[in-house]
């Protein structure tokens, strides 16, 4: 179950993270479910992310399995947010590797685009 401290907290670090990474702009849904996290091939999800990146659009849902994960290690949930969202700034590249007809022009731009968001990180 969670908390709205924790909720509060993951807010926070959201927003500062938004701004960090030059995504003031995007479109941000933070969702908190009490529903079992996902298996994946590495264990239990702890968020996961649905993006739009042609809308600069994410949601991201959290699994009580962070907070678990957040007090088992005595850490904080800033890696798993920065985790999620970099996963916009990289999705269109996942897209197009699974696209099935993908034009070097395609892979070209969609590199050059990344290339750009993180030479403004930097």
């Amino acid at each position: 179950m969670w908390t709205k401290k924790d909720a509060k907290e993951i807010a926070k670090l959201v927003e500062e993270a938004q701004e960090k990474l030059n995504m003031q702009s995007w479109i941000v849904d933070l969702y908190f479910s009490d529903d079992p996290p996902r298996e994946n091939g590495n264990g239990k999800t702890t968020a996961y992310s649905s993006i739009l990146f042609e809308y600069e659009k994410i949601k991201i849902t959290f699994f009580p399995e962070l907070v678990k994960e957040q007090k088992d290690n005595d850490g904080t949930f800033e890696d798993t947010v920065y985790h999620e969202l970099i996963h916009g700034l990289t999705h269109e590249l996942y897209e197009l590797a699974t696209k099935r007809f993908v034009t070097q022009d395609d892979c070209t731009n969609a590199v050059e685009r990344l290339t750009q968001r993180i030479t403004r990180l930097i």
